[in-house]
């Protein structure tokens, strides 16, 4: 399940990097936010 919310977080990040409307803050902030989390799981199941 913890893989599935990850995925899905880099697919919504890399759809807003497509779409030209979506203010480039807004992009940055998702792109961010999903390399964090990912990072954040990936360090966790590496402690394990």
């Amino acid at each position: 399940m913890q893989d599935l919310k990850i995925y899905g977080i880099s697919v919504s990040g890399i759809t807003f990097s497509f779409l030209p409307d979506i203010n480039p803050m807004l992009q940055t902030v998702v792109l961010i936010l999903t390399i964090v989390y990912t990072v954040i799981g990936i360090t966790q199941k590496l402690r394990k």
